[in-house]
């Protein structure tokens, strides 16, 4: 039996409609993965960094004259600009530059104290360095107290430590004052060059630190 004319041109536009729909569709589909892959290509990696203690000599080998001393680490403080995530590089004498594609796998105020006190174990390896806290039954000759004024890549051509430090006596008398400026050169412009400059420079201030324990103890 025939359809009638309309009725055919009632279906010929739904078919069209359907098909059209189905069409759309199908763009939006490729369309959404298509911005999903542009997205995961313009997404870069970001790199975590770790700052790692040195394999030095020790400033005096296989001497037991201070094999019976002990000398504590306090609390290191840090600017508050350093204390964040963010590997922090300053561009100028007043910019500084955050990279959020370049960032610390372990906070500066716990990785500091920890590669300090490995450098200072490795330079005077007779003497029993201990970090904060520590127990309260444990005996210190001397105490060590650290503030970090500057820890970062300047210009991207080095890197600079400016710290004041303190050294105190048993019964929390002050024995020595002092302050230190480290500069390590940067020969490459990347991130990884950067952290092994900032490594570096808690090394040479590590031992300035061990040669100056050994002096004040050697004068006790």
């Amino acid at each position: 039996m025939a359809i009638p004319y309309g009725n055919q041109l009632t279906i010929f536009r739904n078919t069209g409609v359907n098909t059209l729909v189905k069409i759309l569709f199908t763009l939006q589909y490729f369309i959404v993965v298509l911005v999903m892959l542009v997205s995961c290509a313009d997404n870069p990696t970001t790199h975590f960094h770790l700052l790692t203690s040195s394999k030095i000599n020790a400033l005096e080998k296989n001497k037991q004259l201070f094999s019976t001393k002990a000398i504590g680490i306090r609390e290191i403080k840090l600017p508050a600009y350093l204390d964040r995530p963010q590997i922090v590089t300053r561009a100028g004498k007043n910019e500084l530059v955050l990279s959020y594609l370049h960032q610390w796998a372990e906070a500066l105020s716990q990785s500091v104290p920890r590669v300090i006190v490995k450098d200072l174990q490795a330079r005077i390896p007779t003497i029993n360095v201990l970090s904060y806290p520590w127990s309260h039954t444990s005996n210190r000759d001397l105490e060590i107290s650290i503030q970090i004024n500057q820890f970062e890549i300047v210009d991207q051509q080095r890197c600079v430590l400016d710290v004041d430090w303190w050294v105190f006596s048993s019964v929390n008398q002050l024995v020595h004052i002092d302050h230190s400026v480290m500069t390590v050169a940067i020969n490459k412009k990347d991130y990884v060059s950067y952290v092994a400059a900032q490594s570096e420079a808690l090394e040479q201030f590590s031992s300035v630190l061990g040669v100056k324990i050994l002096t004040i103890l050697g004068n006790e």
